[in-house]
C-alpha cells in the first residue's frame, strides 16, 4: 500500500455500508486518520444495498433522506460526499431546504479548512443531478459570502482544435 507521505497527491476515501464500522471500539476512524484517508459521507447508504427489498419481496425505493453530518467522523483534510437522496434508483430531486441544510454542513467543513468534494448521484431521466449540484454549489458559496467560482475553460471540440489552442503551440509559432 502507498502511504500519503510517499504519494502526497494520492487521496483515498473508504465507504462503509453498515453502522457497526463507525463504532469507536472498531478503530476504523483512527485507522483512517493515521493514513489521512477520508471516510465517505454517504448518508443514505448506511445499512442499505443498492435496492432494499420490502417484506413481500418488492423493491422499496423511497425512504426519508438522512442527515449528512450525523454519523461521519472527519478523518482527513478533505471530505468526499456522495448524495443520492431518499430513493434507491438515484432519481431523487433535492428541494431547496434540503440543499440549504447540506450546504450549511459543507460550509462548516470548509470553515475548518477541510476541502470538500461533493457528488450528487441523481442520474434519472429527469436529470436532477446537474440542477441539484449547481444549487448545492451556489448555496455553499452564498453561505460563505463568496462568489461562485467560474467553471474551467471548455475543452476543445476536436483533437486538432486542442493543439491549435494549446499554449505550447503558440509559443512555438511566436
Amino acid at each position: 500500500a502507498t502511504s500519503p507521505a510517499a504519494s502526497p497527491a494520492l487521496r483515498v476515501a473508504l465507504e462503509v455500508r453498515h453502522a457497526s464500522w463507525l463504532d469507536p471500539q472498531r478503530g476504523l476512524a483512527d485507522w483512517l486518520r493515521r493514513r489521512g484517508w477520508a471516510l465517505v459521507a454517504h448518508p443514505d447508504s448506511m445499512g442499505r444495498a443498492t435496492v432494499e427489498q420490502g417484506a413481500r419481496g418488492e423493491a422499496r425505493s423511497e425512504y426519508p433522506p438522512s442527515d449528512l453530518d450525523r454519523h461521519w467522523p472527519q478523518t482527513a483534510p478533505f471530505a468526499y460526499v456522495r448524495l443520492h437522496g431518499g430513493c434507491d434508483d438515484h432519481a431523487y430531486d433535492y428541494g431547496e431546504d434540503e440543499l440549504r441544510r447540506l450546504a450549511a454542513v459543507v460550509h462548516g467543513w470548509r470553515m475548518r479548512g477541510i476541502e470538500v468534494w461533493a457528488f450528487v448521484l441523481n442520474d434519472s431521466e429527469q436529470a436532477a443531478m446537474p440542477r441539484n449540484a449547481e444549487a448545492l454549489k451556489r448555496l455553499a458559496h452564498e453561505i460563505a459570502g463568496e462568489p461562485v467560482p467560474r467553471p474551467p475553460k471548455a475543452a476543445a471540440a476536436t483533437l486538432a482544435g486542442f493543439f491549435r489552442a494549446s499554449p505550447s503551440s503558440k509559443k512555438q509559432k511566436g
